[in-house]
């Protein structure tokens, strides 16, 4: 009991008016929207934290926090996209007494689900069109994939040797999954990760979020890697008008793409997440 009243007490900022389902919260470098499920089957619950992209909120979340409260799973939909404000949102959900702290999930859109693969202590997550192409670690390894010449191959040889010795959750390629800076990357030991983007995404290539997802692989998470036939870059972006023309910046790109909303994909794409969080926040 004194365990749990300390929890509570640490977070002053996610506490609740009496009977309040949704609620805005004040987080130490950001603020968020707190959604808890109608009726919850069980307690303490699962709980997800969406990130977006760098356009902002912009209503693409809607339709997955509804799917996600469904599946009895607590939403907080963070309003400012920094690494800084997602560490201490991820943070007060790890410390709300309501919440499960070994069960917690990110759902990151573009800029925002690279934010999702630097932070420390989400036990899954889903990645929609991360910006494949740019990602360092994905060219990495996608390069080996090419000839190579044999000093290259014996350091990368070398370069296994140490990985297997120490461990692949920490070596991990020595290579940091977003920044590309030498040194110990970011562990996915036996986190779940969606990966999931479009065929006809400029900024998400297949052969570069395949190289991705066996990246992520190499350091220990499980990996479901999903490519949307005839989807572009934020296929979920809602549908607004058949006159207006929406163009969004894309991760690691200057220029901005052009969005076709398919609001039908948006749709399924939700459910699926939903349901990827709730089979792997149930184990």
């Amino acid at each position: 009991m004194a365990a749990t009243a300390s929890r509570a007490e640490s977070l002053p900022m996610i506490e609740a008016k009496a009977g309040a389902r949704s609620f805005a919260v004040t987080l130490a470098d950001g603020s968020g929207i707190f959604d808890m499920p109608e009726a919850a089957s069980r307690q303490p619950l699962p709980a997800v934290l969406i990130i977006h992209d760098a356009s902002g909120a912009d209503g693409r979340s809607s339709s997955y926090a509804d799917q996600l409260l469904g599946a009895d799973i607590i939403v907080l939909e963070l309003r400012d996209a920094s690494l800084e404000a997602a560490g201490a949102a991820l943070a007060a959900l790890a410390a709300d007494p309501r919440i499960n702290p070994a069960k917690l999930g990110v759902l990151g859109f573009g800029e925002g689900a690279r934010m999702a693969l630097d932070l420390l202590g989400a036990a899954a997550r889903s990645l929609l069109y991360p910006g494949c192409a740019t990602l360092p670690a994905a060219r990495k390894m996608a390069a080996r994939a090419e000839p190579a010449p044999l000093v290259q191959r014996v350091a990368w040889t070398l370069e296994a040797g140490i990985r297997d010795f120490i461990g692949p959750a920490e070596y991990a390629w020595n290579y940091n999954v977003s920044g590309g800076a030498p040194g110990f990357a970011p562990s996915h030991q036996g986190a779940a990760v969606q990966l999931v983007h479009g065929s006809e995404d400029p900024a998400n290539p297949e052969s570069a979020c395949a190289a991705l997802a066996e990246t992520l692989r190499d350091q220990g998470a499980e990996v479901e890697h999903q490519e949307i036939p005839g989807a572009g870059y934020a296929w979920d972006y809602p549908q607004l008008g058949t006159s207006r023309d929406v163009w969004l910046p894309a991760p690691g790109m200057t220029e901005r793409l052009s969005v076709r909303p398919w609001p039908a994909m948006a749709a399924q794409s939700a459910a699926a997440v939903a349901g990827f969080f709730a089979m792997t926040l149930a184990r």
